[in-house]
């Protein structure tokens, strides 16, 4: 395994060769090209040789730390740790029993969990040309809609077989006073719902029932529509794409993702010797899923050449904390499984083990200062520029329905008090039309067998040269004071009621011929004058 060597540079303190790899945040080349190493082991380093008085020089390899084969031989730089030569192995390198057997390990420096790192979702951007019909569910907008038909028809025929009194108009006022039609209820409906007036109103009892509920509806839904409205738009700006997952367990439920993890890495070895069941479980995920790859690089670019195959990586806390700070694309999610602990070490019976004891002490004490805890967060967050790398303000959508969204749309369960009104309302509403119909068609009938009687006989009127017959009698009924004084007579008939007076049209559209019968005939002549009208009714005996 060939190696980079970093110069070991001038001094009177010892100068020892220290192994190592690439292992970003641990140790990296520096950005300016110069040749040079940094990250949280080198710094480490550096400490180390202030307070114990040492030179070192770096002997950076590429590959891995290295694994036990099945055959009992070492890999990567731990197998060729004797031929490099080097004094001690340095890097994040996690302390296992088999480590332990062909190296001594010094105190542990550094520690991490295991955690996901997944690609950020991205999804839409947002409801766009459907905002305004996001607060409400598409069952809640079609059931409004049916309620503004029913009720626009429902008014129309309360007010088509509702016949109400109507206060007799002059002449001039006639054109208008016109009935409840179908295209009056519709306007009726709409302007109610937007708080606004109509024109004409239903008059009948039914149909001010039934305006009532509408409105009393109209004022619910709008309320509910606009506070809804209000909250989407005041959580727009954190109404960011959901993960499809809360926990490690609902992607073993669900299978909605698929998990890998770097083979023969630290989080790969904390997952198959752990005895949490969790991490078992994990484990054998992973494993039926093929998902097992060679680096770190590998699998991120796997992640992002198929987005649709939903990988998530199960890799050291703080490498996907480093990650995420500068590769915005990427996030850390999760709660920390297992602990991973790292360590130097170096070849068993190295003349530095003095050197070991003293490095072990140096490394508690900076434990102790807090130098190490700085360290830490130095190179964990070295990127600090992406937002939000752990995700925590994702919200989360599962599979089963389950939604942990600040924003819900309203659905007819939501409504349902205003519905129950109006259909309650609806049902009295129905019940007051038929008891309307049946009162007003019986006192029409008893007013049409009173009018059908005789009325009084005066004094013949005919015009001079014409023959009077005395069969025909004209009946001169004043409307104001000036008839009164015409006819001599003060009008001695109470005006026709109105809803009598459509039923007669209706009956006599469809055929029957009303009050004109054998046995009497009777002519309505109207003459206006100043004050009102006079109505001549010649009555001809039979």
């Amino acid at each position: 395994m060939e190696a980079n060597t970093t110069d070991c540079g001038q001094g009177q303190h010892p100068c020892y060769d220290f192994a190592t790899i690439i292992d970003p945040p641990y140790v990296m080349e520096r950005e300016d090209g110069s040749g040079q190493y940094e990250g949280l082991v080198v710094d480490l380093l550096h400490k180390l040789a202030h307070k114990i008085g040492f030179r070192f020089r770096l002997k950076v390899a590429s590959g891995t730390y290295g694994h036990l084969e099945p055959n009992g031989t070492w890999t990567g730089l731990i197998g060729s740790v004797n031929t490099l030569p080097a004094d001690m192995v340095v890097g994040a390198m996690a302390v296992t029993p088999e480590r332990a057997h062909v190296l001594q390990l010094t105190e542990s420096f550094h520690s991490s969990s295991v955690q996901l790192l997944l690609l950020r979702p991205t999804g839409e951007a947002g409801p766009g040309a459907g905002l305004l019909l996001a607060p409400f569910t598409p069952s809640a907008w079609l059931l409004v809609a049916l309620a503004f038909v029913l009720v626009s028809v429902g008014l129309f025929l309360i007010g088509r077989f509702t016949l109400r009194k109507k206060a007799r108009a002059p002449m001039e006022d006639k054109h208008r006073v016109r009935g409840f039609g179908l295209r009056d209820s519709f306007l009726f409906t709409v302007s109610t719902l937007t708080w606004q007036g109509y024109r004409v109103s239903p008059k009948s009892l039914s149909g001010r029932v039934v305006a009532v509920s509408w409105w009393l509806f109209a004022v619910l839904v709008l309320l509910a529509y606009v506070s809804n409205l209000t909250a989407l738009v005041s959580l727009r700006p954190h109404l960011r794409p959901a993960l499809p997952f809360r926990t490690y367990r609902d992607i073993l439920r669900d299978k909605s993702m698929q998990l890998g993890t770097v083979r023969h890495g630290d989080a790969h070895h904390e997952l198959k010797t752990s005895d949490d069941t969790l991490l078992k479980q994990l484990m054998e995920y992973v494993t039926s899923r093929h998902n097992l790859f060679q680096s770190l690089p590998e699998a991120l670019q796997r992640m992002r050449q198929s987005p649709q195959d939903r990988l998530a990586l199960l890799v050291p806390t703080y490498k996907a904390r480093h990650v995420t700070s500068y590769q915005c694309d990427l996030i850390s999610h999760g709660h920390g499984l297992g602990m991973i602990h790292y360590a130097f070490g170096m070849p068993a019976g190295n003349h530095l083990e003095p050197m070991k004891r003293r490095i072990n002490t140096a490394i508690m004490v900076l434990r102790e200062t807090g130098e190490l805890e700085e360290l830490s967060r130095k190179w964990q967050n070295k990127g600090s520029y992406c937002p939000d790398p752990e995700g925590s303000s994702l919200p989360v959508t599962l599979e089963g329905g389950g939604s942990s969204l600040p924003f819900m749309p309203l659905g007819p369960r939501d409504l349902a008090v205003a519905f129950l009104a109006l259909v309650s309302c609806g049902l009295l509403a129905a019940v007051l039309a038929v008891v309307e119909v049946v009162h007003v068609r019986t006192s029409c009938k008893r007013e049409q067998k009173g009018r059908r009687q005789p009325g009084p006989t005066t004094k013949p009127l005919y015009t001079k040269g014409e023959e009077t017959d005395p069969d025909v009698v004209v009946i001169l009924e004043g409307a104001g004071d000036s008839s009164q004084g015409k006819s001599g007579k003060s009008n001695s008939e109470k005006p026709t009621n109105s809803v009598c007076s459509d039923i007669e049209d209706k009956e006599k559209a469809a055929g029957n011929k009303g009050d004109l019968t054998t046995d009497e005939t009777t002519m309505d002549v109207g003459r206006e004058t100043t004050s009102g009208y006079h109505d001549v009714t010649v009555h001809q005996a039979a």
